[in-house]
């Protein structure tokens, strides 16, 4: 299956905290997604990477 946005093993550590675990995902154009999770669990975190505006610690996020 082809993807158009692909998360592989997606990891976000803030020092010794580790707020994104390894997030591996394919979405494809057209489709809905949503994120779920308690306050804290790593959403925005999540998102922000996708988006450019936060570093990724270890992982990737590919665009095709």
């Amino acid at each position: 299956m082809t993807s158009d946005l692909e998360l592989v093993a997606l990891t976000k550590r803030y020092d010794a905290t580790l707020a994104v675990d390894a997030i591996s995902h394919r979405f494809k154009t057209g489709g809905y997604a949503c994120l779920l999770g308690p306050s804290g669990c790593g959403k925005t975190s999540t998102l922000r990477m996708i988006a450019g505006h936060e570093t990724v610690t270890d992982g990737a996020v590919i665009l095709q």
